[in-house]
């Protein structure tokens, strides 16, 4: 519970480092409509995390695979993340490492930052 609220922490402060974010009305935010991130439709969760919209929305799944959460393309908690993904599948190729890492994170630019932590491991 103490490492998922910690994560939660470090996810936050990328996520308000990478991605401008304007608040309009009551809670309501939005992005420019040239930003990166404006076609995944993002949304604000009740954690003020910011999560996919659009992805996988009529799917079987859980909630946090159907809206994973949105990251920006590098820095060290980004690579982190990248490396306990690719580790966890036991040092999977570039797919298997995107994949699992896409049922809880949605980098941008995913698949460059899996090939850059697999050049390096």
């Amino acid at each position: 519970l103490e490492l998922q609220e910690a994560e939660k922490k470090w996810v936050r402060e990328v996520q308000a480092g990478a991605f401008p974010i304007r608040r309009i009305g009551s809670g309501y935010t939005e992005w420019p409509k040239i930003s990166q991130i404006a076609s995944l439709s993002p949304f604000m969760d009740m954690e003020g995390l910011l999560r996919v919209g659009v992805r996988l929305t009529n799917a079987a799944l859980p909630w946090c695979h159907k809206h994973p959460l949105l990251l920006p393309p590098d820095g060290t908690i980004v690579a982190l993340i990248v490396r306990r993904a690719h580790e966890s599948e036991l040092h999977a190729g570039v797919n298997q490492t995107l994949a699992a890492l896409r049922r809880r994170y949605w980098v941008i630019r995913g698949r460059q930052a899996v090939k850059r932590c697999i050049r390096s491991c």
